[in-house]
């Protein structure tokens, strides 16, 4: 994972992205890239997550579960695609399963 922003208080925006590739368990994949946001974010509390999983199909349901519930007071927002995925700066096109996801702490 990536941090876009840090900032030791939240004056300004944080933002974190991941993107898991080629993981065929979305669980394990949704695990992992929260783990990684939460360690970019440097304690900075996320207001929204929004996660992009590629070819996990109805598989997909943890992963929404995973980011609400290692971001309870964020909005969270997914979708599955079958597309590409951009995350971490990079995309992906390729990989048949891959988790892209972005995490925001806005000031109040």
């Amino acid at each position: 994972a990536r941090a876009c922003r840090r900032a030791s208080t939240l004056r300004q925006p944080v933002a974190a992205s991941t993107l898991v590739r080629g993981e065929l368990d979305a669980a394990e994949a949704a695990g992992r890239a929260c783990r990684e946001l939460l360690d970019d974010l440097g304690g900075a509390k996320p207001t929204c997550v929004l996660w992009f999983a590629k070819g996990y199909g109805t598989r997909s349901e943890p992963v929404g579960k995973s980011f609400e519930e290692s971001f309870s007071n964020a909005v969270v927002v997914g979708a599955n695609s079958e597309g590409g995925l951009i995350g971490e700066g990079a995309e992906t096109q390729v990989e048949t399963f891959a988790l892209s996801a972005l995490a925001l702490a806005m000031p109040n």
